[in-house]
């Protein structure tokens, strides 16, 4: 009967112990999306670029600069990601983008991108 009462009273701290984990990562997860929307406005530029080719793959098989490349998390070296390649002016850049954008951008068109970084935030028909 000991044993059970015991065992009952470390499992309700285990639990109280990943709920408070889980309330806090979430708040932790909402404050970095917030601050990662906040730099992509402040940095947003809006450029026409040609689409030159389109595909999913992982970032370590696509021509990345190598100091872009080594400040991604590893997560997202090894993960498949949408990949946009497109012209601006005449240099060839490598873009990432979200799945739904993705999915919208024509591909072998001239579009209006708002572009942070390597990153395609939107973008609109020419």
């Amino acid at each position: 009967m000991n044993n059970i009462i015991t065992t009952l009273i470390v499992l309700a701290v285990v639990v109280a112990l990943f709920g408070v984990l889980w309330y806090f990562g979430r708040k932790r997860v909402k404050k970095q999306l917030s601050d990662q929307e906040e730099m992509i406005k402040q940095y947003k530029q809006t450029t026409p670029i040609f689409v030159m080719e389109k595909k999913i793959a992982k970032l370590s098989t696509v021509k990345l600069p190598k100091g872009v490349y080594e400040e991604m998390p590893k997560l997202y070296k090894w993960k498949k990601m949408p990949i946009v390649k497109a012209k601006i002016g005449n240099q060839i850049m490598t873009f990432v983008c979200d799945k739904k954008l993705y999915d919208k951008i024509p591909d072998k068109k001239m579009i209006k991108a708002d572009i942070a970084g390597i990153y395609i935030v939107s973008f609109r028909n020419k």
